[in-house]
């Protein structure tokens, strides 16, 4: 089980144009932006389709996630895969929350530092990287541990 730390800092948000926002295609083929969730604690998985332990959380996380869901917290899955890969591992894996293939990946992997997988972090409701787990960054069950202490 890895720990959580708190408030980290990442590249400039003025690089990014923006907090902690991105871009992001949906299912459907729109653009939509993170910035919607605006107010809300929003928890995102960087996954890919040939990263076993990002696939195996879906299963194994699946009723947590649903409960966190139930809550209030937006789920996102951010596929960094290219579309059609995305398309059919969303199909395949049935991921719950919200599955997205980000307009700019390479941006947001600079960003978030995304330099392996699985990699999650977890923004306040004002766009702020408020729990970047230690290591391995943490995963979806320790969010949740997280998210129960602040209630």
């Amino acid at each position: 089980m890895y720990s959580l730390v708190t408030p980290v800092s990442v590249q400039s948000t003025q690089e990014m144009g923006y907090k902690n926002y991105f871009e992001y295609y949906n299912l459907d083929g729109t653009l939509e932006s993170t910035k919607q969730f605006h107010g809300c604690t929003v928890f995102i998985s960087f996954w890919s389709k040939s990263c076993g332990p990002c696939i195996r959380s879906f299963s194994k996380d699946r009723e947590l996630r649903a409960r966190l869901m139930d809550e209030g917290v937006i789920l996102i899955n951010a596929s960094i895969d290219n579309k059609e890969e995305w398309k059919w591992s969303v199909a395949k894996y049935k991921p719950n929350g919200l599955n997205v293939h980000p307009k700019k990946i390479q941006k947001l992997q600079r960003h978030f530092d995304i330099y392996f997988l699985p990699v999650y972090a977890t923004l306040d409701i004002d766009g702020n990287i408020v729990s970047y787990p230690n290591s391995q960054r943490g995963n979806v069950v320790d969010f949740s541990k997280l998210f129960d202490q602040k209630k």
